[in-house]
């Protein structure tokens, strides 16, 4: 546990170091390479599944997003097409942190995954990482579900995200 530990702080420590060039409020978005290149930093956040190397600038930074608001479990959901057509309902069994881009957002983050099919995806909100996910297709939606495993870390998260919102309720 203490190497865990250890592993953990020194990720966060050199992320932070990175983090720190940029703006720490925005949403961060960074391909994690498998292999180390020249100009790529190590990460390792094993409570993520995440380990690899990642540039020392994010691949997509949001400075501004459209919204955010937290879904606990037992809410139910609905998501919606590019044209807000109903394409599912559900009812949620963890905590969701619901992000909608702007609208000058949805291209750059379609390029992002685009350019990341069958790799990983960090994301960061300011020196905190959120999820890192494998990305299995372009994603062209200006909504996204990030699944959370705690509720500090959703509310603390949509506290943050909120404040570079354009709009403050979903």
């Amino acid at each position: 546990m203490k190497k865990l530990s250890i592993l953990i702080a020194l990720s966060l420590q050199t992320l932070t170091s990175v983090c720190l060039a940029e703006n720490t409020d925005s949403l961060k978005f960074y391909i994690v390479e498998p292999d180390s290149k020249p100009g790529l930093t190590k990460v390792d956040f094993m409570h993520l599944d995440c380990t690899g190397w990642i540039h020392t600038e994010a691949d997509l930074s949001m400075p501004q997003i459209d919204r955010a608001y937290v879904t606990p479990p037992g809410k139910q959901w609905t998501h919606r097409d590019s044209k807000l057509n109903i394409i599912e309902r559900g009812e949620t069994t963890y905590w969701g942190l619901n992000i909608t881009f702007t609208k000058e957002n949805v291209t750059a983050f379609e390029r992002l995954t685009e350019k990341a099919v069958g790799r990983k995806v960090l994301i960061m909100l300011g020196d905190t990482p959120l999820l890192a996910a494998t990305v299995i297709r372009p994603i062209s939606s200006r909504f996204i579900e990030l699944t959370l495993k705690s509720e500090s870390l959703a509310n603390s998260a949509e506290k943050r995200l909120k404040a570079i919102s354009k709009k403050q309720t979903p």
